[in-house]
């Protein structure tokens, strides 16, 4: 039964998978990063980019089969709130799969980039005509929102080793524009209402651009890179902290689909940490990145390990 289940499971191809390939193509870059700065081996760095960049492309493959069949199911993934921008995560594991591709296949990465910008771009035009044709009760201003308007913020990841500095700095602000505004309109709602069980997962998305914006800041490494970094350093580390004394109210109600934004946001934070603790306060406290390497892989591991047992109990994004 359970085999069945699964079967169905890729047939379904749900979009609420592409948050927690995004976390795991993330934390092997991190790893790749700690064999260059904390002395890790090589290799797990290596092997786990591709299983990531493995289950990343057999979820695309799915994923791309399904809208084959029914180009009108991706409206159906942008109905409901909790996953309304999950596929906005796929475009940025193009991307971040391009930056793990750089050292082997330049012109690959650079194609990949190409299309996960393209993509990232296209999905933030149809994101955003949901939320205008919603009704007024749906048109939720949330951090999930910032995966379409936000996410092209990895791009750098990507474009500055291949080159392309200008349009990496471009869309970097261009990311920083959508942050303001959505961190702005989130806070607000956050502040004014209290915040149903089903979106509680949501808001360890705040991490997300916060720690991505450290990185990428890092690696264009302009006159303003270094402003850049202790604005979003601040605010990472201030959802951080906030977020570390709420996790029962964060995980209440159990495992979800939902669970995907633990992933992808504390590896950003981590990879925050990474460059805190190397750069900024020194090398020699850089082993202190190590307990955050290993938190966000662990959580990883966890979330994706739900998300296969729940697949074999007959997983719907509800």
């Amino acid at each position: 039964m359970s085999i069945d289940n699964l079967a169905a499971f890729w047939r379904r191809a749900p979009s609420a998978m592409f948050p927690i390939c995004l976390g795991s193509i993330g934390a092997g870059l991190l790893w790749r990063k700690a064999a260059e700065t904390l002395g890790a081996p090589a290799a797990i760095g290596e092997v786990w980019l591709a299983l990531a960049i493995a289950l990343s492309s057999v979820c695309a493959v799915f994923y791309a089969r399904k809208l084959a069949l029914r180009p009108a199911a991706i409206l159906d993934d942008l109905g409901p709130v909790p996953a309304r921008a999950a596929v906005s995560a796929a475009s940025m594991c193009m991307m971040l799969t391009a930056a793990a591709l750089v050292p082997y296949t330049p012109g690959l990465a650079a194609l990949l980039l190409l299309v996960g910008v393209a993509h990232h771009l296209i999905h933030a035009v149809m994101v955003l005509w949901v939320l205008v044709h919603s009704p007024p009760e749906e048109r939720v201003i949330n951090p999930t929102l910032y995966l379409p308007f936000v996410g092209q913020i990895v791009a750098p990841i990507a474009g500055v080793p291949l080159g392309y500095w200008t349009a990496s700095a471009v869309i970097y602000w261009s990311a920083v524009a959508a942050w303001v505004v959505i961190t702005a309109v989130s806070l607000q709602r956050i502040l004014s209402a209290p915040i149903p069980k089903p979106l509680r997962q949501g808001m360890v998305i705040f991490l997300a651009p916060s720690g991505v914006g450290v990185i990428s800041a890092d690696l264009l490494n302009a006159g303003w890179s270094p402003a850049m970094m202790v604005v979003f350093g601040v605010a990472v580390a201030g959802f951080a902290i906030w977020l570390a004394t709420r996790i029962g109210w964060l995980v209440a109600g159990g495992w979800t689909p939902a669970w995907g934004a633990f992933t992808f946001p504390t590896v950003a934070l981590a990879g925050a940490a990474m460059i805190f603790f190397d750069r900024v306060a020194g090398g020699a406290l850089s082993v202190l990145s190590w307990p955050f390497l290993l938190g966000c892989s662990a959580t990883v591991l966890v979330v994706l390990g739900g998300a296969i047992q729940a697949a074999m109990a007959g997983w719907r994004y509800s």
